[in-house]
């Protein structure tokens, strides 16, 4: 179906293309290779999407592009290419206090809907010495983004951009929200909204982190595009990262089996199994643990973090924000992570960064 659709899309493209500029000769070329199912390379990725944010595009050029890429399969080179775009036109955050820091963005869609996990976990690693640059947005696939969580708890997650780089230096944690630091994709965006289909840009998300963060966890719940995403952060020169996805299907480390972990390093990816037993923690189902609205996770994460919730919620939240500090280089093991995020828990500090947050991004 999709074929027969974008080959008569590209016929009625072809014409108009012979008669203009050599941008639009470029993109019929392009469209007509993916239809081919023949993959592109990182230079012709990255090409591409500048003319898709140029005022040159249509909005039927980027549709057919996005849908041909989508029909292909998405690569780690087309990943990188598209990602490396946006990274150099984003809106950056830079900090001039920290070197090394952290994001956890993942890349959501996950039928096993939980709570804000990797939200939660940010200002558990920030309090434990390990600089958070988050980076998210609303929930596209769920009822409740980061941003919408965020926004529930009382932070400003749409602080003026000029402060995000000071928050980050002040207190260790900031928050960036993409449609802020991504201006340049709004109308590719407004176009994916009216596809209602998956597309590149579900994936570019952790790959676009405005503050270059060298450390990253990133939770993947599609199984066939984890590796996928770690190669592409491995072309993208990533400090550091550990790419996640649970055996179950959850788009963080799992409590209840098994997950994969896709770690990339200067020197390439290598696949590693962990399960909760090597952070000293018992399997736990996650059957009580489905999110709900922005406001009903935002309730979770604070009793979380008040230490009045103690039970397979923390230990899911403590377990990822364990996996963070490992690959920040916080600790050299799973268990001496554990102990610290433990701490930082029961001492309220994680609890003081999001007050913190809340009052630096509010005033």
């Amino acid at each position: 179906m999709w074929r027969g659709f974008l080959i008569r899309v590209v016929r009625n493209l072809s014409p108009i293309a012979e008669q203009e500029s050599a941008p639009r000769l470029m993109f019929s070329e392009t469209l007509k290779k993916l239809l081919a199912r023949e993959s592109l390379s990182f230079s012709e990725s990255s090409a591409t999407l500048e003319y898709l944010l140029s005022d040159d595009a249509t909005d039927a050029q980027i549709a057919a592009l996005l849908t041909a890429l989508a029909a292909k399969g998405e690569t780690a080179e087309e990943l990188a290419g598209f990602a490396s775009v946006m990274r150099a036109r984003s809106f950056r955050v830079t900090s001039t206090k920290h070197e090394n820091f952290i994001d956890t963005c993942g890349t959501g869609g996950s039928t096993t809907k939980t709570f804000n996990v990797s939200t939660a976990a940010a200002f558990v690693v920030s309090a434990c010495g390990v600089p958070v640059a988050k980076h998210g947005n609303v929930g596209v696939t769920s009822k409740s983004g980061s941003a919408d969580v965020l926004k529930s708890l009382g932070v400003n997650t749409q602080m003026p951009l000029e402060r995000v780089s000071s928050c980050l230096d002040e207190i260790g944690i900031c928050f960036m929200f993409a449609p802020f630091h991504h201006a340049a994709t709004k109308r590719v965006a407004m176009i994916r909204r009216e596809l209602g289909v998956r597309t590149i840009f579900n994936f570019l998300g952790p790959l676009t982190n405005p503050a270059a963060a060298p450390f990253q966890v990133i939770g993947v719940s599609d199984a066939a595009a984890v590796e996928r995403e770690a190669q592409a952060l491995h072309q993208l020169g990533i400090k550091k990262a550990w790419v996640v996805r649970g055996d179950d299907g959850l788009d963080e480390i799992s409590l209840a089996t098994t997950s994969q972990v896709y770690e990339v390093t200067s020197a390439g990816v290598e696949l590693k199994k962990i399960q909760p037993e090597d952070f000293g923690i018992r399997r736990s189902s996650l059957e009580n643990l489905r999110g709900g609205s922005a406001d009903e996770n935002a309730a979770m994460i604070r009793a979380i973090l008040t230490n009045d919730l103690r039970d397979a919620a923390l230990d899911l939240v403590l377990i990822n924000a364990a996996a963070a500090l490992y690959v920040a280089d916080k600790a050299d093991e799973f268990k001496d992570c554990m102990a610290l995020v433990r701490s930082a828990v029961q001492e309220g500090e994680a609890l003081q960064k999001l007050e913190f947050l809340i009052q630096y991004s509010n005033s």
